[in-house]
């Protein structure tokens, strides 16, 4: 995992006309690489802010998404929420960022040092932060997209989405061999499968304020941004959730 903190995070300026967008989510990621790519022209994205760390799953990053695909921005600091809450209309100046897939999610964020394990790092300060992202005015949530777990393709990554229909059956969090699913909560990764048989993964992290709230074994409806996980050695879709409420029981 990747660490930063700064310790002030005043107001973003609020910006009346945002910069405009001359490139989409699934144009810049035709233009790019596979590996670690600096940006090296004047490209701007538009979208609306899809994730929240209100409740702490999310940390020091928020999700923006718009009508093709969606992109992680690695801000470095915590308690985004008030400063970028969910919804929030942005543009992102990325000229002289660097790019790189994590989890099948495109991050942006600053060139990361050579000695680094990861090929990008936080954004290194808040001025910085604010000549990437533009806040608009305008706060209206994206409804997130319907999909079936069999149905989930590398383009969708990192967008908002939501699955119905799931049932527990396993959680890293039962951890001696007294423990039953009934004592399973969220924290760690939880493993779903849907009617069809199909698997998925819901990852809580420790610090999440729901992280040890009892899991449900059924769910109705779940949502979050989608990505790429493992569980037990096998490759599978992972959901990360923004709340508690993401998850809604039968």
């Amino acid at each position: 995992m990747l660490v930063g903190c700064y310790n002030a995070a005043d107001k973003p300026i609020i910006e009346d006309n945002l910069p405009r967008a001359n490139s989409t989510v699934a144009e810049l990621k035709r233009d790019i690489g596979r590996g670690t790519d600096r940006i090296m022209e004047p490209i701007t994205l538009h979208g609306r802010i899809t994730s929240s760390d209100e409740e702490k799953n999310f940390y020091s990053s928020f999700m923006v998404e718009d009508l093709t695909g969606a992109v992680e921005v690695m801000v470095g600091y915590p308690t985004l929420f008030g400063l970028y809450p969910e919804g929030l209309e942005v543009a992102l100046t990325i000229e002289g960022c660097a790019v790189t897939y994590t989890r099948g999610v495109l991050q942006i964020g600053r060139l990361a040092e050579q000695s680094s394990l990861y090929g990008i790092d936080y954004l290194e300060s808040r001025e910085r932060v604010d000549e990437v992202v533009h806040s608009g005015i305008s706060v209206e949530p994206i409804t997130a997209k319907d999909i079936d777990i069999r149905n989930v393709t590398p383009d969708i990554y990192g967008r908002l989405v939501r699955i119905d229909s799931l049932t527990l059956v396993a959680s890293t969090s039962i951890d001696t061999l007294t423990m039953t699913l009934d004592d399973a909560v969220w924290r760690g990764t939880a493993l779903y499968t849907d009617p069809r048989g199909d698997s998925l993964t819901i990852y809580t992290r420790d610090y999440a304020t729901f992280a040890e709230k009892a899991i449900p074994h059924t769910l109705r409806l779940v949502t979050g941004i989608i990505e790429s996980g493992e569980y037990d050695g096998h490759t599978l879709y992972n959901l990360k959730m923004r709340y508690e409420s993401d998850a809604v029981a039968y």
